[in-house]
């Protein structure tokens, strides 16, 4: 998982991007909504408040879409689309998270 804090890191966020590996993830903090414009791939997002437990959940986001406002939200997690799904994870989840 790799951590983007600053604004340029958080804005680049993954695009450009041809893909996300499967066992890989950018971490947005901080961050209450995200946008997948001019991205070239669909992505699961997961926001989290600031102690980790799941506010809201997007599967299989697809490219040129924009995200509700999570006014609660600490930060969002975008993961390679069908991570949610496969993990079932849920809002009220506590997700450990651990920055590479």
């Amino acid at each position: 998982m790799i951590k983007a804090e600053s604004f340029l890191d958080r804005a680049k966020g993954l695009l450009g991007s041809n893909n996300l590996a499967e066992s890989s993830g950018l971490w947005l903090v901080p961050c209450k909504s995200i946008h997948t414009f001019f991205m070239k791939f669909t992505i699961d997002v997961i926001f989290i408040n600031s102690n980790s437990v799941v506010l809201g959940l997007y599967s299989k986001l697809p490219p040129y879409r924009l995200t509700k406002t999570f006014w609660s939200a600490h930060s969002a997690i975008e993961l390679p689309a069908g991570v949610i799904q496969h993990t079932l994870t849920k809002i009220g989840h506590h997700l450990r998270i651990q920055a590479a």
